[in-house]
């Protein structure tokens, strides 16, 4: 999609309008509405946004809109609503309203004059009160299924899920917050030197370097627990352990197993 697909200047009013979600976006916006409305990728969403934000008289921020006053023609890039209205004999007639932006300031209704039989207005959403009521519950059922979705695989502030004591001491939890599980679980993966045609894993030679020289320092603090370090060093190794209550000497790992389970944190984090 190019970058004037995307939005369409309503001049009238100094706004950009989504072409395909049919509503106004306030300019700084732009790029934040591209990438999670329409999964767009970080690059093309901001040439967008410069794109949109050079449009001459494009209103920059909230105090400068001026909602539509009287009872204008329809905006053709906006949808339509058939609302009740209150009248002053206190009966009750439809009216026909529409709104610039989805929420916020600039969501509040105005009256438009009925679209014409040409097609003025043509493309706009159904005025039929039920029919819009549906659209409402379907689109608010899948921003909620959205939210769900992104509480389960996005890394939320508290979450304590690091069930290594060593690595909790780093306090890595504060950068990881808002981060996807999914590409976090790709930046850990173990790097290989050489490219795996059996997989999509690309060459990392420095990185494979990097985690072979933690794999080589873990087994040489190994050995040197076992063979070096003496007990009271050990003892007061296991003291600095956060709810450590035990007066026993720090055990070294004794087997291969045990050594690879307990390296492989520190090797992700490197």
């Amino acid at each position: 999609m190019s970058k004037q697909q995307y939005f369409e200047h309503i001049a009238e009013y100094g706004v950009a309008a989504c072409r395909e979600c049919r509503y106004a976006v306030w300019p700084e916006q732009i790029e934040g509405h591209l990438q999670e409305q329409h999964k767009t990728s970080r690059k093309e969403a901001e040439v967008v946004g410069q794109h949109v934000r050079s449009w001459a008289g494009l209103v920059q921020y909230p105090s400068e809109l001026e909602v539509p006053g009287g009872i204008p023609k329809p905006v053709p890039q906006l949808p339509v609503q058939k609302r009740v209205h209150a009248q002053v004999d206190d009966a009750y007639a439809r009216v026909y309203c529409q709104r610039l932006f989805g929420s916020r300031h600039g969501s509040q209704y105005f009256e438009v004059q009925p679209p014409s039989q040409e097609g003025e207005g043509a493309g706009t959403a159904p005025v039929d009160g039920d029919a819009a009521w549906a659209r409402v519950g379907e689109a608010m059922e899948r921003a909620w299924e959205n939210v769900e979705r992104r509480a389960q695989s996005t890394i939320q502030e508290g979450e304590r899920d690091e069930v290594n004591p060593w690595v909790e001491r780093t306090q890595w939890l504060p950068y990881l917050v808002g981060m996807e599980q999914a590409d976090l679980m790709a930046c850990i993966e173990e790097p290989v030197a050489e490219p795996d045609p059996r997989s999509n894993n690309e060459a990392e030679p420095v990185e494979a370097a990097i985690w072979a020289a933690m794999a080589e320092l873990t087994r040489f603090s190994q050995t040197s627990a076992i063979e070096r370090v003496g007990v009271f060093v050990r003892l007061e190794a296991i003291r600095t352990e956060k709810h450590q209550t035990r007066y026993q000497p720090l055990q070294p790992y004794m087997d291969k197993d045990a050594i690879v389970k307990h390296m492989r944190p520190w090797q992700q984090v490197l």
